[in-house]
């Protein structure tokens, strides 16, 4: 399981609540989930791959067992000082219950757990503090933080207390950033506007809390709401209709596209046939022999009728996206969802690569989004050196192919194996990267066979676009819906562009966009 997939998995999942308690409030379901993962996603994600329920998952929720000698400073700082209130004896030994329960499920706390004086002061996916007992004990005492509403309940109230700590006062919308900073200002009781990102807790790492809960947060935006609705939160590819402009019958099943593009004389009768019929019950005609009109043939041949036809139908719409379709009578990914909807088109997202190189890559990659070079424009920055370092290039030289290298460095390593980059593709030219991998047989797939069949391209692999006259730009896959695509790249901006200044996630490339074509580390 990725980071994506526990985001979406939280989403999903707690959709009722999080929609019942945030409806009409300044924060979207995206904060929630980054705040959630960044609290507590190291306790609550192997629990949801080990299957346990939804309840089970927010009962063993739970952490922070540091006392005074590690710096706590707030309500109980000791078990001593918890057992000095009135309902001391009982808060310790439902906190101490609650930290056993958990650490049979969670490594990392069975240090903890031998410690006899040892208890959790966090509680909830969100890690509300027992420093609130004194005025809110049923939450703890009745175990209430196993109750999702009671959960977000409590986020709320915290969440409009930061807002204001945070300089936004009564506003009763938020930007993206502000979002963040409200976070932020959560996490550490206040915002600096100066220090940006860098502000909160800063783990082993040395990734602050604003760096990841907006990585998170980022994240969070890029799955659809809703997917195949216009109901997603972006900046990821959301679904404009899921069904055509004249919906199909009720008791036709929507055909998936078949993966290859369909086009005159094609040998794929059966879904030729399909668009056939699909444009005969438009109302799209042919003309015959003896000069009159009539309906579009169904015979599975597609010749110069079915060409008319499918031409004509793209002329009049757009794909789901609500992009226009390119009048060229071949039905790709594009034109297929536009015929039978966009249940009919596959999406390939994090969940293909099924954690192995692509998905950790990309998660690699999620949590780098938002890094800056230091001046914009300079090819220069720390974070920016870290990465040209890997390719062996100096500070001011491109290093979109560097980001590349360092997200498949830092996803071996994760993974106890050797970076598939290192042995033939260790370089900083795009299109020396896309040349040597071809040499050496590292799995290539060239722009016009990803668009024939666009379920070969898959996240996690890179893709190469020449620029000409030597030049190029590459990235990762991050998301795939027919022909359309969502990366995630360095060196470009907002914008889209080579010579960009930062890490950001990219919509709206295409399949033929890609004039070079696509590589994949994870196979070779």
């Amino acid at each position: 399981m990725t980071i994506r997939d526990a985001i979406e998995w939280f989403q999903t999942t707690f959709a009722r609540p999080l929609q019942s308690t945030f409806t009409g409030a300044p924060f979207s379901a995206d904060l929630v989930s980054a705040i959630a993962y960044q609290e507590t996603g190291y306790i609550w994600q192997p629990l949801v791959e080990k299957g346990l329920s939804a309840k089970d998952v927010l009962r063993l929720s739970v952490g922070d067992t540091l006392d005074a000698d590690r710096g706590r400073a707030a309500f109980p700082r000791t078990k001593a000082h918890l057992l000095q209130n009135g309902q001391g004896a009982e808060v310790f030994r439902v906190a101490r219950q609650a930290l056993v329960d958990m650490a049979q499920h969670v490594a990392g706390y069975a240090r903890a757990v031998k410690n006899p004086d040892k208890f959790c002061h966090g509680f909830g996916i969100f890690q509300y503090d027992l420093q609130f007992f004194k005025n809110d004990p049923d939450f703890f005492l009745r175990q209430q933080w196993a109750e999702a509403a009671e959960c977000f309940k409590r986020l709320l109230a915290e969440l409009i207390a930061a807002k204001k700590r945070a300089g936004f006062g009564s506003r009763t919308s938020l930007t993206d950033r502000e979002q963040v900073a409200t976070a932020i200002a959560y996490n550490r009781g206040s915002y600096d506007p100066a220090k940006g990102l860098q502000q909160g807790h800063r783990n082993d790492e040395g990734k602050f809390y604003g760096e990841l809960v907006s990585a998170y947060y980022d994240i969070g935006k890029s799955i659809p709401d809703a997917p195949g609705t216009a109901d997603g939160g972006g900046p990821g590819i959301n679904i404009t209709h899921d069904t055509p402009f004249v919906p199909l019958p009720d008791n036709r099943k929507v055909p998936v596209y078949p993966g290859c593009l369909i086009k005159r004389d094609s040998a794929d009768g059966k879904s030729v046939k399909l668009i056939q019929q699909r444009l005969r019950d438009l109302g799209y005609t042919q003309g015959n022999a003896d000069g009159s009109t009539g309906p579009l043939a169904v015979d599975g041949g597609f010749g110069e009728n079915s060409d008319a036809a499918v031409r004509l139908f793209q002329a009049r719409h757009t794909d789901v996206h609500g992009a226009p379709l390119a009048v060229d009578g071949e039905v790709g990914a594009g034109t297929w969802g536009a015929l039978f909807g966009a249940a009919a088109i596959p999406t390939f997202d994090t969940r293909s690569s099924a954690g192995g190189l692509r998905g950790t890559v990309l998660d690699v990659a999620s949590l780098e989004v938002g890094v800056l070079e230091d001046p914009p424009g300079s090819n220069s920055g720390k974070r920016v050196r870290e990465y040209q370092r890997t390719v062996n290039i100096s500070a001011g030289d491109p290093w979109c192919v560097a980001f590349v290298f360092w997200c498949h460095g830092q996803a071996a390593a994760k993974l106890d194996i050797s970076n598939p980059m290192a042995k033939n593709c260790c370089t900083g030219g795009v299109l020396d990267l896309w040349n040597r991998a071809r040499e050496t047989g590292v799995p290539t797939i060239t722009t016009a066979q990803a668009d024939d069949d666009t379920s070969m391209v898959r996240p996690g692999m890179v893709f190469i676009i020449s620029t000409g006259n030597g030049n190029g730009h590459t990235g990762l896959v991050s998301r795939v819906v027919g022909h359309q695509m969502e990366t995630i790249e360095g060196n470009t901006n907002d914008g889209g562009s080579r010579e960009g200044i930062g890490v950001f996630r990219r919509t709206g490339r295409t399949i033929k966009s890609i004039n070079r074509g696509f590589i994949d580390f994870a196979a070779g």
